[in-house]
């Protein structure tokens, strides 16, 4: 694309517990600039562990919120959007896949992406129904005996390439699809991983090099992606997140929305011994009994991805990276780091990305812009063309290009005149309007559950 022009890319993000869309502008040589950013919280029990169960709902929220996203860049439609993919059934494994060569060989980047067309055919092994594949990345290359990171351009005749395979529920997709191209009428350009973007934004290169386990703490999942040698080596999603410490507070009794306040406002995974706070009335004590036996159960399972995986905490010298709703409960980060023994820190957004608006909180959103960021490598406009101008009246073109014919009668000759006049006047009145301003006045702000 032309250094003077800009590309405009939608993303949308449909979670267990509300749904987002973004907007941003691609300009060549310059950082992605966040435009905007709007969502809408969805009752429970509409989207469950990530999957969409009630699709009129779910595309009736989405409507709305990309109708006032529309309104930021008015007064052009959005016609097509990048959609994130993540949720309950999404998981790795590994392929390998063995060539021999006729003679020694330069391996191209044509090679590669054959093995890796091969290695997805094969299809997932792991989770049984778990059979559509949504991503592909390459995790060790090994040449003539030897491990290469760089297999390209090197020269040999036996060549395997292993991959991680990520693949989800084929029922995960077709449910998106279901809402976004058939309810709603959008093209979907692509399909970005939500777990694969989300280590791209906030995991360092020396992370991803050394080692490393991101956590994302959902409200009904967690995601654990592990990180070595620069690239993924293992990914799970466990039907578990931090909705589970709502509803076991639940059962002191309250209703679930005072429940997920008490769990906001007083909740601690590591409280500590004789720690008896009382706040309104309520003492935490007995709550948080139940807010860190939940927690440690999460825990527990998070840090088995580790033997899953194939993998020890000391091959993970860059500890964990956790991100997340639930990760902002009070002392999680601490029981986390205590029952894994690893060092813990919160996954920060990168610094390369501009926002339009200050209303808007990268650190609060990190889901959703590590998507926009990740469609922005390869992007489509996402917006309908601009109105064209509109043409002159006929009349008035008729009249302007009708000959002085001397022959005509006296009452018609002085029609000329007068149309002539108005149709400067029509032309002073067109060079003096400008581009519509686009629409801003939407300046609520938005923040992560």
């Amino acid at each position: 694309m032309p250094q003077s022009e800009s590309t405009n890319i939608v993303a949308i993000e449909i979670a267990s517990s509300k749904v987002r869309a973004a907007i941003g502008q691609v300009q060549q040589g310059s950082p992605l600039t966040v435009t905007a950013v709007v969502e809408e919280s969805l009752p429970t029990d509409i989207v469950r562990y990530g999957v969409i169960r009630n699709v009129e709902k779910v595309a009736n929220a989405l409507n709305r919120i990309l109708h006032r996203l529309a309104t930021r860049v008015s007064p052009r439609d959005i016609k097509s959007v990048y959609v994130a993919i993540g949720g309950r059934s999404v998981s790795s494994s590994e392929r390998c896949v063995e060539r021999q060569l006729p003679e020694e060989t330069e391996i191209t980047p044509r090679l590669i992406e054959e093995l890796n067309t091969e290695a997805q055919s094969m299809g997932p092994a792991g989770l049984p129904g778990v059979d559509d594949v949504v991503a592909s990345l390459p995790r060790a290359f090994t040449i003539d005996g030897l491990t290469t990171p760089h297999p390209v351009g090197v020269v040999g005749r036996d060549i395997t390439a292993c991959f991680v395979i990520v693949a989800a529920q084929e029922k995960l997709r077709k449910n998106i699809e279901r809402v976004v191209a058939e309810k709603l009428g959008l093209e979907i350009v692509d399909y970005v991983v939500r777990p694969i973007a989300v280590a791209d934004f906030v995991l360092s290169p020396d992370e991803r090099s050394l080692g490393c386990m991101l956590v994302d703490f959902g409200a009904e999942t967690t995601t654990v992606s592990i990180y070595k040698n620069g690239r993924l080596q293992f990914l799970s999603t466990l039907p578990i997140g931090s909705r589970n410490i709502t509803r076991d507070i639940m059962a002191l009794p309250y209703l679930e929305e005072q429940a997920e306040t008490l769990k906001r406002s007083g909740g601690n995974a590591a409280p500590k011994p004789g720690d008896n706070m009382v706040s309104g009335g309520v003492d935490f004590s007995q709550i948080n009994n139940y807010v860190s036996a939940r927690a440690s159960e999460i825990i527990i399972n998070i840090r088995a991805q580790l033997s899953q995986a194939g993998l020890t905490a000391q091959e993970l010298p860059k500890g964990i990276v956790v991100v997340g709703g639930g990760s902002k409960l009070r002392g999680f980060t601490d029981r986390l780091a205590e029952l894994t023994k690893m060092r813990v820190r919160v996954g920060l957004p990168s610094s390369h990305l501009r926002v339009a608006d200050s209303s808007i909180a990268p650190g609060e959103l990190i889901d959703i812009i590590s998507v926009l960021l990740k469609a922005a490598e390869s992007p489509e406009e996402c917006l309908s063309a601009l109105p064209e101008p509109e043409e002159p009246a006929a009349d008035t073109l008729a009249v302007l290009d009708e000959p002085d014919d001397s022959a005509k009668a006296p009452a018609k000759r002085s029609k000329p005149k007068k149309n002539l006049f108005t149709a400067f006047g029509n032309k002073i009145v067109e060079l003096m309007k400008g581009p519509g301003d686009l629409g801003d006045d939407d300046d609520e702000e938005y923040r992560d559950d």
